[in-house]
């Protein structure tokens, strides 16, 4: 999954170790939820969502898990359906050992310039060739 938002290299990138000066047109930095601890200021993280026994929602990376709030939120794709195991891209701040997301949406889709969808040039489950064996039975008789 971070493969497919960090092809986005024009709208996403990984942390650094040095701070930049940006301007507002500024590239998002997607951060690993273990680096967000501790830290007050609004930032973006990549997850999947999951419900654990307490019936709070948690978002889980490969490096941590994190309880989720959503009473800050301010924007969410009306369009979107979230649901559980999802994977989420969610801005906001961390506040008491809780991600309190003020923004939430789902990530991109890939973005790989040889990456093509070529449906009809692709016979994944054999239906060109049936069609093509009929065409060619009617043919003969």
């Amino acid at each position: 999954m971070e493969d497919r938002v960090f092809s986005h290299t024009q709208l996403y990138e990984r942390p650094k170790l040095y701070d930049q000066k940006r301007d507002e047109s500024q590239v998002t930095t997607v951060y690993n939820l273990h680096s967000i601890l501790g830290k007050k200021n609004r930032l973006t993280v990549l997850g999947i969502l999951t419900q654990k026994e307490d019936t709070f929602y948690y978002l889980e990376d490969h490096t941590y898990t994190i309880k989720l709030s959503f009473a800050e939120l301010e924007q969410a794709d009306p369009d979107a359906f979230f649901t559980e195991n999802c994977v989420l891209l969610c801005e906001g701040f961390y506040s008491n050992e809780t991600f309190m997301v003020k923004s939430i949406e789902h990530p991109p889709l890939h973005q790989h310039k040889s990456l093509r969808f070529k449906v009809h040039d692709q016979d994944y489950f054999g239906c060109y060739n049936k069609l093509r064996l009929k065409h060619s039975l009617e043919h003969v008789n």
